[in-house]
């Protein structure tokens, strides 16, 4: 109900967990770029269009880069194409006041670029965003964006990483703490897939033995009950798709989906959402052979893309739970099971990435674990209050937690 926002393309979203509403800015519509934000309030499926009626605004673009920082309670955007031209400004739109507000960086700073893909690190409360095509062509870089420091920072390894790209797609890892991408393209559609790890800057490529055919402009999530990729349609280069792929990170396999009911009609430049509460991947827009602007929900997407044991592929190695109590203001406990023995590391981070302690250095047998973290940091001194993530690691995989400590 309520009014709709005019169909387009190559628009950006975010997932509000607060107010339980998917934010949309930007895109093109048929009569040209758009720079207004739509509220799609997930209970009552009500459009309200809460594009601010005064002060600075950015300018009109598609293929805008967005991302939740729910810390700050605001919504980042950077990049684009606006018109001829491109953009690299960052901006903050305020979930509570609704406005919007312009960082102005200091230091260096990307090119401006469009097709980009970015998202935001919690750890370190930054915007991390790779590649796209830049004044000069197309890019492989990566670089980070402090919104409290207002300052990019150029963490670009010159070891292995992706080849240059843009119109490619990626989400936030939380269980593993990375920047998966996926697809893209230069001189054609690209199928790889990429992990960015976000504690070590550095890029590891994931070669499934099967993978989906090329493709750029798909829409692209990360569901983490089950730990996977999901990504929907986008441009094969001679055709669009309306096909659903999941990427199970745990066994690096790649599924095709088919979901029950009527599916959308094929398209590219569809941008979506995964609402973890409700297990659900949502859709928005896109190009089919029109501009598109209806909304679709994938449900029960861990059902979906579940792989059964069955099938002979490797089970989770572990599972991080939440601490208890959390939030807590005395010693809390933390807990995670292992499905064989393995060796584990189980770190504290501050909200900057800081290396507080270390709870775990150990190889440990299978079953249930717990160890108690008393505020302490690794020299014996209390920590103040505030948010802190605790991060399980084995091998290749991780896990990451959030807590809060009040003093």
């Amino acid at each position: 109900s309520g009014p709709m926002p005019a169909a387009r393309t190559n628009a950006s979203a975010i997932y509000d967990i607060v107010r339980h509403r998917m934010l949309v800015f930007g895109g093109r519509a048929a009569t040209g770029d758009l720079n207004d934000i739509w509220s799609f309030d997930l209970t009552s499926h009500t459009w309200t269009d809460v594009t601010p009626s005064n002060g600075s605004a950015p300018g009109a673009r598609r293929t805008p880069n967005t991302v939740l920082d729910s810390i700050g309670n605001q919504m980042l955007m950077w990049s684009g194409q606006g018109g001829a031209g491109l953009f690299n400004d960052v901006w903050a739109f305020d979930l509570t006041a609704e406005t919007w507000s312009e960082f102005t960086s200091t230091g260096s700073t990307p090119n401006i670029r469009y097709g980009v893909a970015s998202v935001f690190d919690p750890m370190t409360r930054e915007l991390v965003a790779f590649a796209g095509f830049t004044s000069l062509g197309r890019f492989d870089d990566t670089w980070r964006f402090d919104p409290v420091s207002v300052s990019w920072n150029d963490v670009s390894p010159t070891a292995s990483k992706p080849a240059a790209r843009c119109l490619h797609s990626a989400s936030y890892d939380g269980t593993g703490h990375r920047m998966i991408i996926y697809g893209g393209q230069n001189t054609g559609a690209r199928g790889d897939t990429w992990a960015f790890d976000l504690t070590l800057n550095t890029w590891t490529e994931l070669l499934p033995t099967a993978s989906p055919a090329g493709r750029f402009f798909t829409a692209h999530v990360y569901a983490a009950p089950t730990h996977q990729v999901v990504i929907f349609g986008g441009n094969l280069g001679s055709s669009k798709s309306d096909e659903v792929w999941g990427l199970d990170l745990s066994t690096n396999t790649w599924q095709q989906i088919a979901p029950s009911g009527t599916s959308p009609v094929a398209r590219d430049g569809a941008t979506g959402i995964y609402v973890q509460s409700e297990d659900r991947m949502i859709i928005f827009g896109g190009h089919g052979s029109a501009h598109l602007n209806e909304v679709w929900s994938l449900n029960n997407l861990s059902a979906a893309t579940a792989i059964s044991q069955d099938e002979g592929l490797a089970p989770r190695v572990f599972n991080l739970r939440q601490n208890s109590p959390n939030p807590f203001n005395s010693p809390t406990r933390i807990s995670f099971s292992l499905s064989q023995p393995a060796d584990v590391l189980l770190k504290v981070y501050s909200i900057t990435g800081r290396h507080v302690a270390t709870l775990v250095a150990a190889r440990m047998g299978e079953g249930d674990h717990s160890v108690i973290w008393d505020g302490m940091d690794r020299f014996g001194h209390r920590v103040s209050s505030g948010v802190y993530f605790y991060r399980l690691s084995s091998n290749h995989d991780a896990q990451t937690r959030k807590m809060l400590l009040l003093r």
